[in-house]
């Protein structure tokens, strides 16, 4: 997978779904609790301060709790998002 398509596959929605369905901002910051794949894993700690910057999120912190999982280009990704 390219360097670009990674960044894209981290961004594609990750955090605008989770964002919405909580009724956020677009502007709030926000904290962000994951658990994907090897692949998402990779393109997160890659490009983590871009994609902190394009989302407005302070942080990512893996967790394996059972959040609500979004299809991020084919990928099962769980995600929840917490306003700060």
């Amino acid at each position: 997978m390219s360097n670009s398509k990674l960044v894209d596959y981290t961004r594609i929605s990750p955090n605008s779904n989770p964002r919405k369905n909580a009724d956020f901002n677009v502007s709030d910051r926000i904290k962000v609790y994951y658990d994907g794949n090897e692949d998402y894993e990779k393109a997160l700690n890659n490009n983590l301060e871009f994609i902190k910057n394009e989302t407005l999120a302070i942080e990512f912190i893996k967790d394996t709790s059972d959040y609500e999982v979004f299809d991020i280009n084919d990928y099962d990704v769980k995600l929840k998002v917490e306003k700060l």
